[in-house]
């Protein structure tokens, strides 16, 4: 017995274990194994005993074979659970009841050991400085949900301000937007826009804002993105304390994204509404976003947001500005 144990020991502190691992070839025939962790964007990320992680061009990846599955994401927004197996033969994918599908390798968008998260919920709480038709500081608090798939995304917001101008009137603001848009291609895309806005210091009761718009999605990276879309928009409003009107109006839309460095992120959203009838007629809005990310999900967010009315009502300025501070939770599933 004792020298089993011996001979036992000696095998396990000597003799190497075999550790599954994934297996991928290069269309140059070279040869790689470790752990397939994701690929995006257009890179195959491999974690290896030799190197740090690596990531490999998708395009130069004649065969792969993966030991556990992946959350595999393919054109349509359909997903499968499963593994890989890739060969001179074909492209394969083995669920876990052990189907073989038979696919193309063009067809695979991105794949995670983790399950696709298509909604992230945002929260901000912060405090606000507006010059303009009145100098106010005001305290302001906003919710976003935004839904975003291969071919359909959903932006859902509702923001709401309140303090008080120097001669104590109320700056009560709020504002209520959706848009949706469906890709048919990986470019251009239809869209179906909402805003609902109350601004007493404008003298605005309510005023809606409905319509369709067709776009173009130039850019759509992790770090890069960039959208502009062209439409029209049905637009009611109501003043305080009477009064109202409805218009048509066009519309010029641009959506921007950059994150220059990890975790910071820059967005810019830019608006001209445009009558339909009368050139001198039109309103630009500008909001400019700064997040800077403090810890685990909670960022601190900086905003200039310029609203400028080319056509205002009597008695009022062209122009609000507004300098914005708050702090921003954002989670996603």
């Amino acid at each position: 017995m004792r020298a089993f144990s011996l001979l036992f020991l000696f095998f396990i502190l000597f003799i190497p274990m075999t550790v599954s691992a994934d297996t991928i070839v290069l269309s140059n025939g070279d040869r790689l194994t470790g752990k397939v962790t994701e690929f995006s964007q257009g890179r195959l990320k491999v974690k290896t005993e030799y190197a740090a992680e690596i990531k490999v061009d998708w395009q130069s990846i004649s065969a792969l074979e993966t030991e556990g599955a992946f959350f595999i994401q393919m054109e349509g927004d359909e997903a499968l659970c499963a593994r890989i197996k890739a060969d001179e033969k074909g492209w394969s994918l083995i669920d876990q009841n052990g189907v073989t599908h038979s696919i193309a390798k063009v067809h695979i968008k991105r794949f995670s050991s983790e399950r696709p998260k298509y909604w992230t919920m945002q929260f901000d709480l912060g405090y606000q400085k507006t010059s303009g038709n009145s100098t106010s500081n005001d305290l302001r608090t906003e919710i976003k949900a935004r839904m975003k798939r291969q071919r359909d995304n959903l932006l859902l917001g509702a923001a709401y301000a309140r303090g008080k101008t120097g001669d104590e009137v109320s700056t009560d603001r709020w504002d209520l937007r959706s848009k949706y848009s469906h890709l048919p291609n990986k470019k251009l895309y239809g869209s179906a826009n909402f805003y609902l806005e109350r601004n007493r210091v404008r003298d605005i009761d309510q005023r809606w804002q409905i319509g369709p718009a067709i776009g173009c999605r130039f850019y759509d990276t992790e770090k890069f993105f960039l959208s502009s879309d062209i439409g029209v928009v049905w637009e009611k409003t109501r003043y305080e304390p009477s009064g109202s009107e409805s218009k048509l109006k066009g519309l010029l839309g641009i959506d921007f994204s950059y994150v220059p460095l990890a975790d910071i992120r820059i967005e810019e959203t830019f608006r001209w509404i445009q009558s339909s009838t009368e050139g001198s007629d039109y309103e630009i809005s500008s909001e400019t976003d700064v997040y800077i990310p403090i810890y685990d999900g909670l960022f601190l967010k900086a905003s200039l947001i310029d609203r400028y009315d080319n056509k205002p009502q009597p008695g009022l300025k062209r122009n609000d500005l507004t300098f914005l501070t708050s702090l921003s939770y954002l989670t996603s599933f």
